[in-house]
């Protein structure tokens, strides 16, 4: 929201002021959020597991590992760039708030649409499918950044990371579904949250070692960021045509009802 703000105004707006703007808001989100009301759960109706029945469910459900390690794998390359984009604005192109500010303004922009756009996306086709597609559309993005020489140009990666992070964000719970019975939900739903913690908690410090310790310049880390995306793009790509599509049409053919076979007795 201070990103929009600045981008709007023609006097930036102090962080002493953004700040306490943002943490209000977030209280009033907090708030809001404990009055919406809850569904009547029926007593002993809840599922509860253990870490370890979590973790185990990875490999268990074999499909379901392959597709997380395909979501780990894509998510860390996306995860690389995150410190970087702040320092290759400021540090290579010397970027201004208000820059900052339609950059932030454009992405949300293109959010609120493709939002709708994924949705009907997801009411048509495989979540998978649209999954593949964010995948590759979010790979470009830090290739954006490898080439860019002015701030016009990070508007394309703004645009990129709009299309893409909706079609992510609604895919990844849509996508779990699909794997397990209404019991399991919460133990597939809590594993791809833990690895989503997981990945952020290492990418981050992965990509300032590379800049730091590798000595890599700040536009070839975005090349490895996309080089990493690309590879789950790929595995991910892999996984769903060959194990999970598959799988499921196999399922829709056995609870797909046989014809009868009348037999003559004449």
């Amino acid at each position: 929201g201070g990103y929009l703000l600045t981008g709007v105004l023609q006097q930036p707006i102090s962080y002493r002021v953004l700040f306490p703007v943002a943490a209000a808001l977030g209280v009033l989100a907090i708030w809001m959020f404990g009055h919406i009301p809850e569904a009547q759960v029926k007593a002993g109706s809840e599922t509860r597991f253990t870490v370890w029945e979590g973790m185990t469910t990875l490999v268990t459900d074999k499909r379901f590992g392959l597709y997380s390690l395909a979501f780990l794998l894509f998510g860390f390359g996306n995860l690389l760039q995150s410190p970087l984009i702040p320092l290759f604005q400021v540090d290579e192109l010397s970027i201004s708030n208000q820059w900052v500010g339609y950059l932030a303004m454009t992405g949300a922009g293109v959010s609120a649409l493709f939002y709708y756009i994924w949705g009907r996306v997801l009411d048509r086709h495989s979540p998978f499918i649209a999954v593949i597609l964010s995948f590759a559309v979010t790979a470009v993005a830090p290739l954006v950044y490898a080439n860019a020489h002015s701030v016009e140009v990070l508007m394309l990666a703004s645009v990129l990371m709009g299309i893409a992070m909706p079609g992510i964000d609604l895919t990844w719970l849509n996508a779990v579904l699909h794997f397990t019975e209404r019991e399991g939900i919460p133990r597939y739903a809590a594993m791809h949250t833990f690895l989503v913690g997981v990945r952020g908690l290492l990418a981050p410090f992965v990509s300032i070692w590379l800049l730091n310790t590798l000595g890599l310049s700040l536009r070839q880390c975005f090349y490895v960021s996309a080089g990493v995306i690309f590879l789950g793009t790929i595995m991910m790509a892999l996984v769903v045509i060959f194990v999970i599509l598959p799988h499921q049409r196999a399922q829709a053919a056995l609870r797909r009802p046989r014809p009868r076979v009348e037999v003559d007795e004449g």
